[in-house]
């Protein structure tokens, strides 16, 4: 029996975790789980909800969406906290009871009422909640367990966001249309228990050993034990880690601002409900295929070139949409484009962490940042809805994206080479 990197032994599965041991398993939890992300619950269904919950309760459409930001900081502040804990207590006792409570906290946006401190205060429950369920505990979970084939497991795990995307707007959507908004609230709870919760609960299974492994299986496990930098160390030491956290912020905030009010600017420009539901389904699609292939490609070349590419679509998607494509089947392509942009976005971030920092602390800095990444998803909604409101027109923020997107290009070159590569030979980075 033989390590490599941070694989964990085939024979120790079965004894630290029973039927659910095998670390597949970990990446099934992870696959579903992220189907109810944040994101594809919070961001992606916000256009869903903005018209009929602003009709119900008198809000303008910039209230709510400086509600949304107020939820994402809220879940920002919360993002390290939870990865700190991660690392010091376990995935498993900090993720089970706080995926409980963003169920519920989610269900209870079914009680809002036409008060600006109910909507801060219900917001900002479910923005410290959601935090259990961003990528951190997974991407952790999955780094530990897997080393040649990281990328891979991690893009197979996180395209279950891009099915989140695609399907969990359009299931909100037509419990709104059969039994209202509030309605919808209740079932997106529910749906939060039946994917994240008991997956979880079932396989999200630590690495551990027991008693009775042999004294080969408890040598291998301890050269398997990861290393690393500590959060402090990567803040205060690595250049690399400012650098990807500014060009994640810049193409968080860029990409999520185009596809959170895709469907309220395709409905401006004349396109039905439904054909504007079904941009977001296709940017939906395009995340599960851009992650699986930015998955399969960080195996195999360097990781800031990846992004690089992955990074240039959504800009060649803004130069859609800003140059007219207004009909027909652009709106799709544009969807389309920054669908594989944001795909890319998670895979690259846990799986550069992990090679430039190492898995020693690894939870509390993805978490920070996640947190930026979780600002940059309410930011750019915000950029948007307040181009509309001052300019009339979503173009000036369009413009500012695609600018940003090229300076977060321009970031992911300076990075250099990994700190902690893959434990084979001839491997991406080495």
């Amino acid at each position: 029996m033989t390590v490599s990197g941070n694989d964990i032994p085939a024979s120790a599965p079965a004894r630290m975790a029973g039927t659910f041991g095998n670390r597949w398993w970990v990446v099934l939890a992870a696959g579903l789980g992220v189907i109810v992300a944040q994101g594809p619950v919070i961001v992606f269904t916000f256009g869903v909800f903005v018209d009929p919950v602003a009709r119900t309760l008198g809000f303008e459409r910039s209230t709510l969406s400086s509600a949304l930001l107020v939820l994402t900081s809220a879940a920002a502040l919360a993002t390290p906290v939870i990865g700190w804990l991660m690392d010091r207590y376990g995935i498993r006792p900090v993720m089970i009871p706080l995926i409980a409570l963003f169920a519920a906290s989610t269900a209870a946006l079914s009680l809002m009422q036409s008060s600006l401190a109910m909507l801060y205060g219900l917001f900002i429950l479910q923005g410290i909640f959601s935090a259990s369920q961003n990528p951190t505990g997974y991407v952790k979970a999955i780094a530990a367990r897997f080393d040649r084939e990281r990328g891979l497991a991690m893009g197979i795990a996180m395209a279950g966001a891009g099915l989140g995307v695609a399907l969990v707007p359009l299931y909100a959507s037509l419990l709104i249309e059969a039994y209202g908004w509030r309605a919808a609230y209740l079932g997106l709870g529910l749906l939060i228990v039946v994917l994240a919760l008991l997956p979880v609960w079932l396989f999200l299974h630590e690495a551990r050993v027991r008693h009775e492994a042999t004294a080969l299986d408890r040598r291998a496990m301890t050269e398997a034990r990861p290393g690393g930098l500590t959060l402090a160390q990567a803040m205060k030491h690595s250049p690399q880690f400012w650098l990807l956290a500014a060009a994640l912020l810049l193409a968080v905030t860029s990409i999520n601002g185009v596809l959170a009010q895709l469907v309220v600017l395709l409905r401006e420009r004349g396109f039905a409900p439904a054909a504007a539901a079904t941009a977001m389904s296709v940017a939906g699609g395009t995340m599960i295929l851009g992650r699986l292939i930015v998955g399969y490609c960080l195996d195999r070349f360097f990781g800031p070139h990846v992004g690089m590419i992955f990074f240039a679509l959504p800009v060649l998607g803004i130069g859609v949409l800003l140059a007219g494509g207004n009909s027909g089947f652009l709106p799709y392509v544009a969807a389309a484009l920054c669908g594989l942009g944001i795909g890319a976005e998670i895979d690259l971030m846990g799986f550069l962490v992990s090679r430039y920092f190492g898995l020693r602390a690894m939870a509390a800095i993805y978490a920070v940042l996640f947190a930026l990444f979780t600002v940059g998803s309410g930011l750019g909604p915000h950029i948007m809805s307040l181009s509309r409101d001052l300019r009339q027109s979503y173009d000036p923020a369009l413009i500012g994206f695609a600018a940003a997107l090229s300076l977060a290009i321009a970031l992911l070159s300076l990075l250099g080479p990994y700190r902690f590569p893959a434990e084979r030979e001839g491997g991406a980075g080495q």
